[in-house]
């Protein structure tokens, strides 16, 4: 059996914004935030995405000060954070 994921809106509507974030302006910020309920299969449909078009994908925590939220996604991007 083949894995895949299936085309549901949630999938669909993520290749979508995750496309205008691909080819948005020079000095555009190119970061997404996906929020919804538990079960709505963000967290699949972000791995999808991720796997597409070789992006990055940090799963966001409650407790994170912005240092440290920038410090995840460098080293999601193998950069060392610096103080």
């Amino acid at each position: 059996m083949k894995n895949a994921v299936a085309p549901v809106k949630n999938v669909v509507h993520l290749a979508t914004i995750g496309e205008a974030l691909r080819s948005r302006d020079p000095g555009v910020p190119g970061i997404g935030v996906i929020s919804g309920k538990t079960g709505d299969g963000k967290t699949t449909a972000a791995a999808w995405w991720r796997n597409q078009v070789d992006a990055v994908f940090v799963r966001a925590v409650a407790v994170w000060t912005p240092s440290s939220m920038l410090g995840a996604i460098m080293r999601e991007l193998s950069m060392e954070p610096r103080g």
